[in-house]
């Protein structure tokens, strides 16, 4: 798969991620265990896609920081108990959005 269509999976993700936590407040959050997976699997799948993408494109692109997307996949795919809900919630409100806006400036380079 290439880094266009890689990039464009990351965005789907983020999308489905600001969809699920649009309109809820944090105490709703952490007390909804399936919705703390699915932002949680779609946090894995960012992470996911971002680990195929060409080593040299993310150097080229470190405005992003690659290693702490992929980190954080690799931590909820293998320690899944031990990520606080709280750190999740704060990921998916406050770093998805400049994430979404650094990943669309990306796939705009590609048009």
């Amino acid at each position: 798969m290439d880094n266009k269509k890689n990039l464009e999976l990351i965005l789907v993700y983020i999308n489905r991620i600001e969809e699920y936590i649009n309109s809820i407040e944090y105490k709703d959050f952490v007390s909804n265990q399936m919705l703390i997976d699915a932002v949680v699997l779609n946090l894995e799948q960012i992470g996911e896609k971002a680990n195929k993408l060409d080593t040299n494109f993310r150097k080229q692109n470190s405005l992003i920081d690659w290693d702490d997307i992929i980190g954080l996949r690799h931590k909820a795919v293998h320690h899944y108990e031990g990520i606080e809900p709280s750190i999740i919630w704060d990921i998916a409100k406050d770093d998805i959005k400049e994430l979404k806006d650094n990943i669309s400036t990306l796939i705009e380079k590609y048009r």
